[in-house]
């Protein structure tokens, strides 16, 4: 009998606590998994000093709010991580934008900034890439010590209706020393970015439908 009661009274204290959900999990046509919990990894590409940042998550939104939020360069400093400066220098599209970035460097060190152009495609009906080209053809600022070999890209990917797949990959020399001090704050320029990123899309922007433009260049049925 003691042992019964003892039962009852841990099923009912059981009945009071909340597990936490499970995280959302999907493959993308990439092979990857991604989940709603962030996941980073550094990588070591051939011929590269410093490492190249990936991150990957899952955003619970319709395609159009995240690749909306990309082409909106006046809230570019809402999202990308660190930046204090902006300006766009070119956009000959929507989906094809040079823009002036300025970046705080961490502890002491000066600003860095760069002349990053940026690509968006299609490259299936759900699956869409913005690449980050970096751009040379510009003189040296006088309060800033300019950045060198920047690529990157985002990919992000309708992996099912209310949710999509979003890949954040930055590399990039701030010549700075240690490598590893520099590596761990390019993570860090990975991680924020993709965190601000998301908590905007899924907290300001539901019900985002394309402009007619955009969706042209994209090549998107907007109806």
């Amino acid at each position: 009998m003691k042992n019964v009661t003892l039962l009852a009274m841990f099923s009912f204290l059981l009945s009071f606590i909340v597990f936490p959900a499970s995280a959302e999990r999907f493959k993308a046509s990439d092979g990857q998994t991604y989940s709603t919990r962030l996941k980073v990894k550094m990588v070591t590409m051939s011929g590269d000093e410093f490492d190249t940042a990936i991150g990957r998550i899952l955003v619970k939104s319709s395609i159009a709010a995240p690749i909306s939020l990309i082409v909106d360069t006046h809230r570019i400093g809402d999202w990308v991580h660190d930046i204090v400066a902006s300006e766009v220098i070119e956009r000959p599209a929507l989906t094809d934008q040079t823009l002036y970035l300025k970046f705080n460097a961490p502890l002491t060190l000066e600003n860095r900034d760069a002349f990053i152009r940026f690509v968006g495609e299609k490259v299936t009906d759900n699956r869409f890439q913005f690449t980050l080209f970096e751009q040379l053809n510009h003189f040296p600022k006088r309060d800033a010590v300019r950045m060198a070999d920047i690529r990157g890209h985002i990919i992000l990917e309708q992996v099912a209706p209310e949710w999509v797949a979003m890949e954040f990959s930055m590399h990039y020399s701030p010549k700075v020393r240690p490598v590893f001090a520099a590596n761990q704050h390019t993570k860090e320029i990975v991680t924020n970015t993709i965190k601000k990123f998301r908590k905007i899309v899924e907290r300001e922007m539901k019900g985002t439908t394309l402009s007619p433009k955009l969706a042209s260049e994209l090549s998107i049925n907007a109806t």
